[in-house]
């Protein structure tokens, strides 16, 4: 079965409803395993063993927070295995400026890996309802891009 992997990281919560959202949507489509773990669950076999990947924080500082980060830094133990999969990036923030920010620096990760981002959400404070309908179409259209490519 094709694996889509949610990895993110929720202090308050927003980041986690987020995520939740994504997998919703996501697990609307037939065919699809959704993995959703908090980075401190996740392992870089979860990354390997994943047709697709994405990832979320809130915004820190501009930047995603440290604990999805180091994850990061750990999963240069795979680089090189990861390159042609589909990914897509999600953060909550104070400010929309910063939000986007935070989402380059998840987006740069995985594109750094060889991971084509085709999506991301960004959602100011708690995700209301336009954001919650974002992620789930986050999950919808991730979902069906590795089933149609037959990941």
């Amino acid at each position: 079965m094709t694996k889509l992997l949610i990895v993110y990281y929720s202090r308050t919560g927003n980041t986690g409803k987020m995520a939740c959202e994504i997998a919703k949507g996501a697990n609307e489509v037939e065919g699809i395993e959704v993995l959703s773990k908090r980075v401190d669950e996740a392992t870089l076999d979860d990354l390997v063993n994943a047709s697709g990947i994405i990832i979320g924080s809130p915004t820190y500082f501009r930047q995603m927070a440290a604990d999805l980060k180091s994850f990061i830094d750990k999963s240069i133990d795979v680089y090189g295995k990861l390159k042609g999969k589909f990914g897509g990036v999600f953060t909550s923030t104070g400010t929309k400026a910063d939000g986007e920010k935070c989402l380059s620096s998840l987006y740069e990760a995985l594109d750094r890996h060889g991971i084509k981002v085709i999506g991301k959400v960004l959602s100011v404070e708690a995700p209301a309802d336009k954001e919650l309908v974002a992620c789930r179409e986050l999950g919808r259209k991730l979902a069906r891009k590795l089933i149609d490519d037959g990941k």
